[in-house]
């Protein structure tokens, strides 16, 4: 998956359907990320100086309502550019959640060129 953003005043993401989930479960979500070189800048027609991207997951209710508190679970990549990275983080899903939502991005103030691959998200199952 590739995500391009070339502005520093707006914010770009590409999100997953939601997931079903149990609440109270411990979830660990990860990817495999290259950054490419930085896009171009519209107002100087040069690359801006860096390249980084997000990846968060956020959790839903019964309702299909984000869960506020859940906002910016998740890991930055920031370096290096020109090879893969591969990050994983850990989060437990909130005592009324019900879905959960994958989310690459980029910010208001960051730009990127990013290629996702292996993207993944777990639960380990108790065994007895």
């Amino acid at each position: 998956i590739k995500l391009v953003d070339a502005t520093t005043s707006g914010y770009t993401a590409l999100q997953s359907d939601l997931i079903e989930i149990e609440p109270n479960k411990e979830y660990t979500a990860g990817a495999s990320v290259f950054l490419g070189d930085p896009p171009i800048n519209p107002d100087t027609g040069l690359p801006f100086s860096s390249s980084r991207t997000l990846y968060q997951v956020r959790y839903y209710d019964e309702n299909r309502l984000e869960i506020p508190i859940t906002n910016g679970l998740g890991i930055t990549f920031e370096a290096p550019r020109g090879s893969w990275i591969q990050k994983e983080f850990t989060s437990v899903a909130p005592e009324n959640a019900r879905y959960i939502r994958i989310l690459l991005s980029s910010s208001n103030a960051w730009v990127t060129t990013a290629y996702y691959d292996d993207i993944f998200l777990y639960t380990m199952e108790e065994t007895h």
